[in-house]
């Protein structure tokens, strides 16, 4: 894990975006990124297989665009829709171990207590 820190303004999520294939950087001979030697952006283009390289790669955006009315559990396991069955994700309907793991991801930032709760019900710092 890896912490990015700075100051107000100072780029940190313009980073975070370029890192993520979110926003292409300038066009040119020099331009990419590549993380764990798998490439997300060369030239100005996105790679084609952006979604496989997205999977390994992760950052909590300052608006978290939770949606309040689902459970925070449901919440934690939205970021794993792109592997779910699309029946599956209408429905939201996760495996027992996709519960866990989310369980477990919310155990490591001390709020699995809340994992059935409203994300509405939230404090900001929560």
């Amino acid at each position: 894990m890896v912490a990015l820190i700075g100051a107000s303004s100072s780029g940190k999520s313009t980073l975070h975006r370029h890192m993520a294939g979110l926003m292409t950087g300038d066009s040119g001979p020099q331009g990419s990124i590549v993380i764990h030697n798998r490439t997300v952006q060369r030239n100005g283009k996105i790679a084609s297989n952006i979604r496989s390289v997205r999977c390994g790669v992760g950052f909590a955006f300052q608006q978290f665009n939770l949606e309040g009315r689902w459970p925070v559990i449901i919440n934690v396991l939205a970021g794993t829709l792109h592997k779910v069955l699309m029946w599956r994700s209408l429905i939201r309907r996760f495996t027992f171990k996709e519960r866990a793991r989310g369980i477990e991801s919310l155990r490591r930032v001390g709020i699995a207590g809340y994992s059935a709760q409203r994300a509405s019900t939230l404090s900001d710092a929560q």
